[in-house]
């Protein structure tokens, strides 16, 4: 069996077809969810990047697993959803692109590639390109495939035509990515 671990960094699921939003904003997320497993009922440990992750590869609490502030990093001695399927002939790869999610943060562990952003950036259409290509190295391999989308984190610019599909009055971004 495989595992293909997707998450959308502050994606707000309010705003997906799959789980009940009337606009048709999520087409292809919606098919993925029909056939695979869908998590309806699930909270995040903390309102930030590395501690969440960290939790969703531990199944630790943040003051457990240490992984807290911005100078902190999953402590040694757990085991990860990565280092565990590795150990039983898994192949491992991730695709990632958060600042936060770097190597020295631990979350990479067990992993037998960990792509991070690249200098230039990578959008949606990238990491799924690279997550693709991983998946199609690995193939004759049982593989947990960790794909990383940062495109919606604030700050939050779309590319047309979707920047005005639903609001014409779209300006652009938001000046200071921390304007409540």
């Amino acid at each position: 069996m495989n595992v293909i671990v997707l998450v959308a960094d502050s994606l707000r699921v309010d705003h997906l077809g799959c789980y009940g939003y009337d606009r048709a904003t999520s087409p292809n997320v919606d098919r993925l969810a029909e056939g695979g497993v869908l998590f309806e009922d699930v909270m995040s440990p903390c309102p930030w990047t590395l501690p969440s992750f960290a939790t969703i590869f531990t199944s630790l609490y943040p003051s457990q697993h240490g992984a807290m502030g911005s100078r902190t990093a999953l402590r040694d001695g757990f085991p990860t959803l990565a280092s565990l399927l590795l150990e039983n002939g898994y192949a491992t790869g991730a695709i990632v692109n958060a600042p936060a999610l770097k190597p020295a943060r631990g979350v990479a562990r067990g992993f037998d590639v960990y792509d991070m952003t690249p200098r230039a950036g990578r959008d949606a259409i990238g990491t799924t390109h690279d997550a693709l290509e991983w998946i199609h190295w690995v193939e004759d391999s049982p593989f947990l495939m960790f794909a990383h989308y940062f495109d919606v984190h604030l700050p939050y610019s779309p590319p047309s035509p979707y920047d005005r599909l639903y609001f014409p009055g779209y300006q652009g971004r938001i000046g200071n990515s921390f304007n409540l």
